[in-house]
Formats: structure tokens, sequence, C-alpha cells
């Protein structure tokens, strides 16, 4: 049976592991925000909004896209076992940092 779910899991790391990726922007969206508007604030509007284009269209993009690539190559690898275990604790990880954020 766990080969069976492993198998599975294995047929939808992608989504899955984008999923996590989502979640945890939308978990840690306002903080991210906060910190790089603090950071750019005392530059000139135009300056701002470019910034955010930036960071939001291309770096948020980028690194999801390069996580993504690389933790579904690290989990591809793992035992069955070990990967029904990983991802069923990512997701009840994930569920718990959001409840804790007030978002669930």
């Amino acid at each position: 049976m766990i080969h069976s779910i492993a198998e599975w899991m294995r047929e939808y790391l992608v989504e899955m592991i984008f999923a996590w990726m989502a979640t945890m922007l939308v978990v840690y969206g306002r903080e991210i925000s906060r910190f790089f508007k603090k950071v750019t604030r005392k530059y000139h509007l135009v300056f701002r909004v470019l910034i955010f284009i930036v960071i939001s269209a291309f770096g948020y993009g980028w690194l999801t896209n390069r996580l993504t690539q690389f933790l579904k190559n690290e989990l591809a690898q793992c035992q069955d076992l070990t990967l029904v275990g990983l991802v069923i604790t990512a997701f009840l990880l994930l569920g718990f940092l959001a409840d804790k954020k007030n978002q669930v």
C-alpha cells in the first residue's frame, strides 16, 4: 500500500511542491512585502514600483521554479516510506503554520 501511495506521489511531485511554495507565499507574503517596503521606503515611487515588479514577477517566480526542481529531484530519490512521510509532514506543517497566522 505504501508503495502505491509513493508511486502516486512521485507522479504529482511537481504539483505538490508547487502547492507548498504557493502556500508559503500566501502565509508569509505579508511579511515579505513589509520587509521590502521598509527597505525601499526611502526611494522614489517609480523605483519602488520597479523593485516590486522585479521581486514579485521575477523573484518569486524564479525562486519557486528553482526550489520546485530542487525538491523534486531530492524527493524523487527517497524511499517509499520516507517520501510518503515527508509529503504528509510538509502538508501538515504548512497547515499548522497557516493556522498559527490565523489563515485557516
